[in-house]
């Protein structure tokens, strides 16, 4: 989040004065429970980075964050909350997947200079064809991307 440093103030509504608490003050508890005998004295660790899910700043935090993300000539890119697609139309299948595949790769850099963090389980390489054929697999983070 230290990028919404660089950002000059525009607007000075009481909602854009809130964003630097909200940003500073970020803590978490641990994901798995504590041991009984640490119950009362259970630590909070500090965010460093990312959107905390399900705040109301969250999706606009998420856009400027993510504003700017690689692009491509061959490719589009889709986003609605903090889901990206990005998109590759051609007639062959296999220069529509190496177009993709190009742009994953510029954005996987772009994600660990950010420390952003792709959920590869969760992602799909969708075929939209009237052709019969395979489409060269896609990776991400060295994980083959699973095919629907």
């Amino acid at each position: 989040m230290s990028r919404l440093l660089c950002l000059p103030c525009v607007c000075v509504s009481d909602e854009v004065r809130t964003t630097p608490t909200f940003r500073r003050c970020r803590r978490r508890r641990p994901a798995s429970p504590p041991p009984p005998a640490d119950l009362c004295r259970q630590h909070l660790y500090k965010i460093r980075s990312g959107v905390p899910q399900g705040s109301i700043l969250g999706p606009v935090l998420y856009l400027i964050f993510t504003a700017d993300i690689p692009t491509d000539n061959k490719t589009f890119i889709a986003t609605y909350a903090d889901d990206t697609a990005i998109m590759s139309v051609h007639e062959n299948a296999a220069i529509s997947s190496s177009n993709l595949q190009k742009h994953i790769t510029e954005v996987e850099q772009w994600m660990k200079t950010w420390r952003i963090k792709a959920n590869q389980s969760k992602s799909a390489h969708v075929t939209f064809t009237l052709r019969k054929g395979d489409c060269p697999p896609i990776t991400l983070n060295g994980e083959q991307i699973p095919s629907q």
